[in-house]
């Protein structure tokens, strides 16, 4: 069976969000927000659109995010893969991705 997350917990470490995620149980503090939904997939959204101005849907795996102007990468466990630095992104694509850096593709 499957553990529903009902609360998240947003810390900065190094200057990127890191997302906990926290059981019912858990007090509700200041940096603690309580999800509106059971469904874990609305949660996922819910918490990628608090935490950045954009974001895509997962594939194999990864999502593209956007932290300011830049793009970047997190996993299925809502971790930065790869941090915010291109100016475009696209989804991974059997195993592989594109970005966009200051006129380069990576």
């Amino acid at each position: 069976m499957e553990k529903i997350v009902s609360k998240f917990q947003i810390e900065m470490s190094y200057g990127r969000p890191v997302i906990k995620m926290l059981d019912i149980s858990s007090p509700i503090t200041e940096s603690v927000i309580e999800l509106e939904s059971n469904s874990l997939s609305d949660n996922v959204d819910q918490i990628l659109s608090y935490v950045y101005e954009e974001h895509m849907a997962f594939s194999e795996g990864f999502a593209p995010i956007k932290s300011g102007n830049l793009w970047g990468y997190i996993n299925l466990t809502l971790k930065v893969a790869l941090a915010p630095q291109y100016n475009e992104v696209f989804p991974v694509s059997e195993g592989f991705t594109l970005g966009l850096k200051e006129g380069k593709y990576y």
